[in-house]
């Protein structure tokens, strides 16, 4: 007796030990089908922008201009192997991935605005202005621990220059009118606002409010061709700017005309049978050179929840102090 009840006690535990593993076994197989699911997401938004970087190449290439705003929805399909080269759809996975592209050069770039553009964009006096602009390296300077580039906007709260508060108040969301990655290189910086694309608010703090005025209204009609043009259709006193007009009559380094940057935000969601599995997005800042060459300038990986079904544009997280150090 005393043997069987020692049997059936081992029995017992055997069966709890092995209902611990199975159910261990199957958080370990739900967890893996999770980290698979979050790796796909992850692979697909950074393939949609880069995408997207291909197809804003293109367009400049064949001399169009980018499609900016959002793009629809698209159910890409997942592929479980290559047979024969030829790849072999997963029926029963799917994915949706949503982009949306907005021209960055359209934006003032603190790291290359001039005094009395920021003092007008950011609604302060001339000391803090100066300040802002005694915080960036010197031309031919490299940074230093002391004057360094921004690396968002958000710098200028982080390094104490603007509150947080007055800078939401500048912007009715966050990048709207403000950028700091809008040239290829911070040392030569060319073309750093195209005022085809600008809003009036970034025109206005560039010339002034009536020459804002003016620019917005010629261009509805066509878009300028050069600075010349320019000044010749708004009928503007340069002298007015708050930029300086090289006496020359050269095209300040501060504008340009063509669209030269890009911000492009995308949200992929990895799908099974219809069913959400895992969400990511991703943001990337891309400048292409004279040569038409792409390079980022500025790039965010971060996974999202899976009941956000918020628009993809570029969201809070632009505002995050990214390598400040």
């Amino acid at each position: 007796g005393a043997a069987l009840l020692f049997a059936l006690g081992l029995l017992v535990m055997f069966v709890a030990l092995g209902a611990a593993y199975v159910g261990y076994m199957a958080i370990e197989q739900q967890r893996a089908y999770e980290y698979v699911a979050s790796m796909r997401a992850r692979q697909m938004a950074e393939q949609a922008v880069w995408s997207v970087v291909g197809d804003i190449q293109a367009a400049i290439e064949r001399g169009e201009f980018p499609e900016i705003g959002a793009r629809e929805e698209e159910l890409l399909p997942v592929y479980r192997a290559v047979i024969d080269s030829v790849p072999e759809k997963w029926q029963r996975r799917d994915a949706r991935v949503r982009v949306s592209v907005e021209e960055e050069s359209a934006k003032l770039n603190i790291n290359h605005a001039p005094t009395r553009a920021l003092q007008a964009m950011l609604e302060i006096d001339g000391h803090q202005a100066r300040a802002i602009r005694g915080r960036l390296p010197r031309p031919g300077e490299a940074p230093a621990k002391d004057r360094r580039w921004f690396a968002s906007i958000n710098g200028l709260a982080a390094r104490g220059l603007l509150s947080r508060e007055a800078l939401a108040q500048i912007e009715p969301r966050p990048g709207a009118f403000l950028t700091a990655h809008s040239v290829e290189d911070n040392r030569a910086p060319q073309a750093v606002v195209n005022v085809n694309a600008a809003p009036r608010e970034v025109l206005a703090a560039l010339f002034n409010a009536e020459t804002a005025d003016r620019i917005v209204t010629a261009r509805a009609q066509d878009r300028f061709a050069n600075f010349e043009e320019l000044l010749r259709r708004t009928e503007a006193d340069p002298a007015t700017f708050n930029i300086d007009v090289p006496t020359n009559g050269e095209t300040p380094p501060e504008i340009g005309f063509e669209p030269r940057s890009f911000r492009i935000a995308s949200r992929a969601e990895a799908r099974k049978r219809g069913e959400s599995r895992a969400v990511a997005r991703a943001e990337a800042v891309v400048v292409f050179s004279d040569t038409g060459e792409p390079v980022i300038t500025y790039w965010s990986e971060k996974p999202a929840a899976l009941e956000q079904e918020e628009a993809v544009v570029s969201g809070p997280d632009r505002h995050e102090a990214v390598a400040e150090s």
